[in-house]
């Protein structure tokens, strides 16, 4: 029978290619078939820091893993 499990992402990102990147690493364990049900990325306002790396994006995600759960034998 398949199982599916749904999964919301809520992240930050540097760029967009960071969460096809994330996608692309889930899709690549094959636990599951992943299937992205829907994504918004959102621009975040620049801020004042003194840290080097921030992030300029903001992600939220919904995406279904998708399993095939074996019968157990009787």
């Amino acid at each position: 029978s398949l199982v599916t499990s749904r999964m919301k992402l809520d992240m930050l990102l540097l760029h967009e290619e960071d969460l096809l990147g994330f996608l692309q690493d889930l899709r690549a364990s094959n636990k599951a078939y992943v299937s992205l049900r829907s994504c918004t990325l959102t621009p975040l306002e620049p801020a004042v820091t003194t840290q080097s790396v921030v992030p300029h994006l903001q992600s939220q995600c919904t995406v279904d893993l998708i399993a095939i759960k074996k019968a157990k034998q009787t």
